[in-house]
């Protein structure tokens, strides 16, 4: 237990450190040098607070852990009626339940540093175009919610969108373009068929705008929300394009934040993420429209 309560007090120590280092670079500066080397610094920054939210986390998950054991042990320690002994349990799931709140609001301070940084990589104009296209389409479709764009988070700070991801039936809708290529897939849009195929590695994703349906290999799978074009960009389900394409999805209900970085595992997580995850995805940035010429990628 005191083992435990050293690495409460590192994690904590390390967290404060992280969100007191060096401010961002201001993001009116000029020239591609200087601006490789301020990406530079934010993947730097973004790398080291990922791995003090993975060392948090972990901290958590022994201190819950340890939680559930003495909680056994107060359920024994009442069926013998050992009162003492049960009061000071009692006091000792207090103590971890207390350090599982701190460690709690270190993470979601973790997060929002991380939000910070990812909206640093925008322009201030580009920040201001994006407000403009999420207001209009806040007036065009009355049942759809926007979420800021650094709201969508990862490590490698490789997504940057052009139209907000937005809401709708309880799904986040992104771009398809800015999720898929900026972990590795090619993205091409068939104007004569109304088809987006995403293409990495030994995986071919098509979304059908004519009918909603979306194939994953040639198999027909199932989507929560079609594929539908919004602000000149096809939007799909986050989580849909995520996972086909090997990623983990992480959805944090409180802050609005989701979190996607490589997967670990050989199988993604199956588990669905409330709220959250339909991704808009954009069609050709090669200019290329469909017939109404608003199927833009």
């Amino acid at each position: 237990m005191k083992l435990l309560q050293k690495r409460i007090i590192s994690a904590l120590l390390v967290s404060t450190i992280v969100f007191t280092g060096p401010a961002a670079i201001s993001a009116n500066a000029q020239g591609k040098e200087y601006q490789k080397n301020k990406d530079n610094k934010k993947y730097e920054q973004m790398g080291k607070i990922k791995y003090e939210k993975a060392n948090i986390d972990k901290i958590k998950i022994e201190i819950e852990f340890e939680k559930e054991k003495v909680e056994k042990e107060i359920k024994k320690a009442k069926e013998s009626k050992d009162d003492k002994l049960a009061n000071e349990l009692l006091k000792k799931i207090e103590e971890l339940q207390n350090s599982i709140d701190k460690l709690t609001k270190n993470i979601k301070d973790i997060k929002r540093q991380m939000k910070q940084i990812a909206k640093e990589k925008y322009t201030q104009e580009e920040l201001e175009q994006l407000e403009d296209i999420a207001k209009k389409i806040k007036e065009k479709n009355k049942n759809i919610s926007v979420l800021p764009v650094e709201n969508i988070i990862s490590e490698e700070l490789n997504m940057k969108f052009d139209t907000p991801p937005v809401i709708k039936y309880g799904r986040t809708l992104v771009p398809v373009r800015a999720i898929s290529e900026g972990f590795g897939a090619d993205v091409k849009w068939n104007a004569e068929e109304k088809k987006v195929i995403i293409t990495k590695e030994d995986v071919e994703i098509i979304l059908s705008l004519e009918d909603g349906k979306a194939y994953v290999n040639g198999e027909e799978k199932e989507i929560d929300v079609p594929a539908e074009i919004m602000s000149n960009r096809t939007i799909v389900p986050l989580r849909f394009i995520a996972e086909n394409l090997g990623l983990d999805v992480d959805y944090d209900k409180e802050t609005e934040t989701i979190e996607l970085e490589e997967s670990t595992e050989d199988e993604t997580d199956q588990e669905d993420v409330t709220t959250e995850e339909s991704t808009e995805v954009e069609t050709d940035q090669e200019d290329v429209t469909t017939e109404d010429e608003t199927d833009e990628l």
